[in-house]
Order: C-alpha cells, then structure tokens, then sequence
C-alpha cells in the first residue's frame, strides 16, 4: 500500500466528536532534558572542542587563546555542576589525558588563571571518586604543581594537622555557645609574608542541620590563654571564591577578637576557594567548617573562687584594705546578680553574673572582667560561694553590701546607708574574751579610714585628738 494514505476511521454511532466546532489540537509538547543530561552534554562538547585547541601547535593568535581560555572556565563550571549534585558524566574517560595536554599551556601567562581553575575542579572531582587510582595521582600531581604558582597549597584534610587540638581548645575558652561540625577545609599558616590557596567542594547531598552555617574560624595559635589570639591578623587579607571577607581584609578590617565569620552566602556548590595573602605576625590555623550556635547555654557546675587569691596587702602602698561596698547589680546589665562568678586570678570582691558575662562575649568574644578588666576566658570562670549565700540571705530590696576582710558582711538597706545593716558573723570564730572586749563597740558607726587624706591632714587630725584628750592643767 505504498503511496496511499489511510483514512481516518469513522467515528462510532453515537459517540461524541473529539474536537468542537472552531477548536484545534495541539500535539503534546515535547519533553525538556534534565539538567544532568545537559551538563553532561556540555562537558563532552566543551572538553572536545578543547581538545582541538590542544593538538595545534604554539603560539596560538590572540581569538585563539581568549577562546582556550573560556573553554577551560567553562569545563570547570560542568565539573563542579556535576561534583555538587553526585553525578558523573560519561566522558570523563578522557578527561586526564586532556588535562595533561592542557596543563603544557600553563607556561602562557594568559591561560594560566583559567588552567588553574579547571585543575581545582578536576582536583575535587577525583576526591568524589572519578578517575583510576593511578590518574587521580597524576593529576594531584599537576594541579599542585599550578596551584604553586599562585600560592603555598593547603591542607584540605580535615583532621590531619595537629593543631586541631588547639583548635579544640580556643573553642571550649573563646566559644562555648559553639560546636564545631564537618570540617571542609584546613591551613596552617607560617609566620611571614605569604599567599596560601585552598580549594573544597560542597556536595548538594551534604548532610547538616537547619542551624549550622558555613564559618571560617582564625586563630594565633603562638599563645591561646587569652582572646588576642581570636585577632585577625591585622596586615593579611581573607577572599573566599575572589571575594574579600567581611572584617577580614584591608578594606574593613576589625582590630578586636572576633566569632568565627559566617560566609555560607559567599559558597557555592561544587568547588570553592579559600586565598590568604598578606603579612602574617605568628603561625596561624585557619579552618572552614560548619558550625552551630546555641541559642541557650546552660549553666554548667563551676569551680569555687578562691578566697586566697584576693589581696590583702598592697604591694605598692603596704596599706591594709579596710571594708568594702560591695553591689549586688552586675556591672554588665546593672541587674541584680543570679550567678555571682569572676575570674580565677581576680583579686577584688566585686562579682559579676554568669549568664551575663556570657551572653555578652557570645557577640564581642573580648573576655575581660567588666571589674578589673583582667583576661578571663570561659574556661577560668568560678563562682563566689561566700557571695552566693549573701544573696540567699539578703532580701531583694538590699542592693549593696559591707564585707570586711575577715569575710563578715552587713547589708546596706537604700532607706538608710549608715543605719540598719545586718551583722553577719557566721564567718567569724572569735574567743569569748574578745566578744566581750568589743560589746561596747557593737552598737558604733563602723569607723571609716579616709584613705585620700595626705599625710599633713593625717598629722594635724591627730594631733587634734592628742590635744583634746590631755588632762586640763590644775
């Protein structure tokens, strides 16, 4: 029956027509490729159209390597496309013997940005597991080799250098409302002036909760007992993916302790790169990880203050300290203190509430006593018993006390500050003999030593009381 057309069949008796009057039938659109299909399909074109660049012989025009160029940008743009969502397209056969060739261009200046870029890509594609072992050698080989002459490599193992313990360590005293998670990459960074690269890659089937973010966390590692090592160095620049981080460059540097920046809106799936270029004053560890913050910290059991560390005796002056007013309101909110704690090596009796003095280093990690403004991290926090039973005892309308040196203390009611106080002489273990001596000093205004007063005021006020207690001449 060639050359005859069927007719259409006839419609059965009774049955409803397809179409209505004036209307006409579409055919049924044709389905579009999935996106996996058509990066696949651009990194087979891309890397064959780059091989022709390869195979003629140097020096190329001008259109030539503009076009080499963006070919290599363009290949490596695929590969991360298709590291970020697990896939792996079916012409990566060729691939390492391409780069081969391609990295023999590296020695134009104009390529050789693009022939490092494509090498990073390809360099994180054999960590996901493209490629033989043999090849994912060879091209770690030739992507370090690329890699060196822009910048000293880094080490993207997590966990490998031995200054993770410091790490460790600078997060428990600087950051206790945060916990590190995955680490993606790591450098270790030598005194002096130097540029460092790293690259990593994030895969869009990495696994981490709603409340972890992509931090880049710095850290002096020279000397971790206070939070000058949460400086930035202050003469170094920080870019993720060509772009400066935020307080971390010469543009916007911060000089104070800083949190771990947040820079997951500067990533991206697929590969990204970490660069550090500048003057380095100390050796470094510089670490991208996730990391979450908790919104709440519980208060964890403190060690007790000392009494011993508290000062008796000035060194300078050699005067004895007297009675001192003590508040009961934390010189952070100005609210009555819940938790009285303060640094293990403070010597004054002024405390501070925990809560507090956490909640404000969680947005400024500076860690100085708001007292003595002595460096006290989390871990050298203690709490004052001897202030813990103050507060139990007093009411809630005393906002100040009176604690001697021997650790009595007398509450200071805002009605009258010189009258109705509260001896507390819990503290005390004296001898009934002295009980008795000082029965009729009980009910006297404590006696106050104006320790302002120069040395001529002191002589004159005494020798007034000499004068007035000379018995009168007969």
């Amino acid at each position: 029956m060639n050359g005859t057309t069927m007719p259409p069949p006839a419609a059965a008796p009774g049955a409803v027509p397809a179409m209505t009057s004036g209307a006409r039938q579409h055919p049924p659109p044709p389905q579009s490729p999935s996106p996996s299909f058509v990066n696949s399909f651009r990194v087979a074109a891309v890397a064959d159209r780059l091989a022709s660049h390869v195979l003629q012989p140097q020096p190329v025009s001008q259109h030539e390597a503009v076009e080499f160029f963006h070919l290599c940008i363009s290949l490596a743009r695929g590969i991360d496309y298709a590291v970020a969502n697990n896939e792996v397209p079916n012409t990566i056969r060729d691939l390492p013997s391409l780069m081969k060739q391609v990295c023999q261009r590296k020695s134009d200046p104009s390529l050789r940005a693009a022939i490092a870029v494509l090498m990073l890509s390809v360099k994180n594609a054999c960590k996901t597991g493209w490629f033989s072992s043999e090849e994912r050698k060879e091209i770690f080989v030739l992507a370090n080799e690329i890699a060196s002459d822009f910048s000293c490599p880094g080490d993207n193992i997590p966990g490998s250098s031995n200054l993770m313990s410091s790490v460790s360590t600078i997060m428990a005293r600087f950051y206790p409302q945060m916990k590190m998670g995955q680490i993606l990459a790591t450098l270790d960074v030598k005194p002096g002036y130097d540029a460092f690269m790293i690259d990593f890659h994030i895969l869009k089937t990495t696994k981490y909760s709603p409340q972890e973010k992509i931090r880049l966390f710095v850290a002096q590692t020279d000397n971790i007992e206070t939070s000058a090592c949460i400086i930035s160095p202050q003469q170094a620049n920080f870019l993720i993916n060509g772009k400066g981080v935020n307080d971390r460059t010469n543009v916007s540097m911060d000089a104070g302790p800083q949190l771990p920046t947040n820079v997951t809106s500067m990533l991206k799936f697929g590969t990204n790169l970490l660069q550090l270029v500048g003057q380095f004053n100390g050796h470094y560890i510089v670490v991208v990880a996730f990391m979450s913050l908790e919104s709440s910290l519980e208060i964890p059991v403190l060690q007790d203050y000392l009494q011993s560390g508290i000062t008796i005796q000035d060194s300078d002056s050699d005067l004895i300290e007297g009675p001192s007013r003590i508040s009961l309101s934390c010189p952070i909110s100005y609210t009555r203190i819940r938790t009285p704690v303060k640094g293990h090596s403070c010597k004054h009796l002024q405390c501070f509430d925990f809560s507090n003095f956490v909640e404000i280093n969680s947005r400024r990690p500076s860690w100085r006593c708001p007292h003595c403004n002595q460096h006290v991290c989390y871990t050298d926090i203690r709490v004052d018993q001897n202030m813990v039973k103050v507060l139990r005892e007093v009411g809630e309308n005393v906002t100040d006390v009176i604690i001697s040196a021997d650790g009595s203390w007398r509450a200071v009611f805002e009605s009258d500050d010189n009258g109705d106080t509260h001896n507390n002489t819990s503290s005390r273990n004296k001898e009934r003999s002295e009980q008795q001596e000082s029965t009729d000093c009980m009910n006297c205004d404590p006696v106050v030593l104006d320790l302002t007063t120069n040395d001529e005021d002191m002589d004159a006020a005494t020798a007034d009381e000499i004068e007035d207690t000379k018995t009168p001449p007969v």
